[in-house]
Order: structure tokens, then C-alpha cells, then sequence
């Protein structure tokens, strides 16, 4: 009569235990290899309970991007590797996948992404250029002087000639 009873406690354990796994399949996940990137960084997007088969959709949000699609592999996960824009704003952004449920209803999940403020980085570089081109002799400057250097010079040369030719 233990074993009776002992059964039976077994059975409903586990059917509650059985029970969410579907819903939690049914309602899919996302994963990102990173919170943060840079415009133009490498991203890895996996989605999962989606219908083994199916194409699924990938899009950056604030404006909506579209970065590719996948279709689910047998156990309904679906993984893009994908480049951000290089224009991507900096700021708070959301990746949602689309596509087909296990369940076979449309199925829609999304993570956070924060794209990092990569354009303050582009505008040093042209600045720091700038200011190594300044920290010389200009040489437009340097150019102008050596040309005027040359016509004094021979201005020099032509009246010494000239002086010499009289006497």
C-alpha cells in the first residue's frame, strides 16, 4: 500500500512538472551574446520554441531594421548571426524575432540591446588627425615661403647680372 501511494504522489508531481514546459515553449525565448555593442559589431541572436520547419524574422526596433531570417532547426531554435547597421543609433534598442510557435500560433519574442555611442570614437579619430596635421609647420605655408625665397633669389641674380654688365 506504500508503493500504491507512493505511485500515485509521483504521478501528479510530475504532471505539473510536465505541464509549464509546453507553456514555456509555447511563449519562446531569446538570447543575445551581448547587452552592448558598437554600430557595425557582431551580434548572435538564438530564439527558441518555435515550430521545427518554420522561418522566423529578425528585426532591430526603435526604427524597425530588418537583419535576416532563420529557419527553426528540429528542436525550434533559430540563431542568426548578423552585423548591426553601421548607422544604427546609439541608446536603447529591442530585438524581436517573429515567426510560429510550436503550438503553431504566431510566436513573437524580443531581448534588450543597448547600442553604445560608437560615433564619439569615428569623430576623435578625424580630430586627432587634425591635430597632428597642426602640431607641424603648415605646408602651405613652408610652400609659399620657398617660392618667394626662389623669386628674391633670382631678382638677386638678374640685377647682379645687370650691374655686371654695365661696367
Amino acid at each position: 500500500s506504500g508503493d500504491g501511494m507512493s505511485a500515485s504522489h509521483d504521478s501528479p508531481s510530475s504532471s505539473p512538472a510536465a505541464s509549464p514546459a509546453p507553456n514555456a515553449g509555447s511563449r519562446g525565448d531569446v538570447s543575445l551574446n551581448a547587452g552592448a555593442l558598437v554600430p557595425g559589431g557582431r551580434l548572435t541572436i538564438t530564439g527558441k520554441g518555435f515550430k521545427p520547419g518554420t522561418k522566423a524574422s529578425f528585426t532591430l526596433h526603435s526604427t524597425p531594421v530588418l537583419l535576416g531570417t532563420a529557419v527553426a532547426d528540429a528542436n525550434g531554435v533559430v540563431t542568426l548571426l548578423v552585423s548591426l547597421p553601421v548607422d544604427v543609433a546609439p541608446g536603447k534598442h529591442r530585438i524581436v524575432i517573429d515567426g510560429v510557435g510550436v503550438d503553431g500560433k504566431a510566436l513573437q519574442v524580443s531581448a534588450a540591446l543597448t547600442v553604445t555611442g560608437a560615433a564619439t570614437s569615428a569623430t576623435t579619430t578625424p580630430a586627432a588627425e587634425d591635430d597632428l596635421a597642426n602640431t607641424g609647420a603648415n605646408a602651405t605655408v613652408l610652400g609659399g615661403l620657398a617660392v618667394l625665397l626662389l623669386m628674391a633669389g633670382a631678382a638677386v641674380f638678374v640685377m647682379n647680372r645687370r650691374k655686371a654688365g654695365n661696367h
